[in-house]
């Protein structure tokens, strides 16, 4: 129980600073040149630890994956980025923490046969 209690303390930390490296880093650079750094970064280190794992992806998926890297990591980083350029980072980590709350409210507008549950409800509010 602690072990898993210091290691979602570890996860808070590195989430949680983001935004306070990232504020800093959009006082020096191009909002662009910041979320797409971040997106480099993210490429570069799950390149080496596939390649440490030794996972070889089939060529015709790699445009899949290119896809899902640019909507799920690249433009949100440059979007939070310019954002954060006229935000505070304490309100711009506060909108990041409701991500959840609005996936869950919207799902069923979204995805067919996607209903609110009691379960889903409860746990994004006790994340909140």
């Amino acid at each position: 129980m602690f072990k898993n209690m210091l290691f979602l303390a570890g996860i808070g930390l590195i989430w949680g600073s983001q935004f306070i490296f990232q504020q800093q880093a959009v006082a020096a650079l191009p909002a662009v040149w910041v979320g797409t750094g971040r997106a480099v970064v993210g490429a570069i280190t799950l390149w080496v630890l596939c390649q440490l794992c030794g996972l070889k992806p089939q060529q015709r998926q790699w445009w899949r994956y290119h896809v899902i890297g640019l909507l799920e990591a690249t433009i949100p980083f440059v979007a939070v980025a310019w954002g954060q350029q006229y935000l505070d980072t304490a309100v711009a980590a506060i909108l990041m923490g409701t991500i959840p709350f609005f996936a869950i409210v919207l799902s069923p507008l979204l995805i067919k046969g996607s209903k609110v549950t009691l379960a889903g409800l409860l746990s994004v509010l006790l994340g909140v």
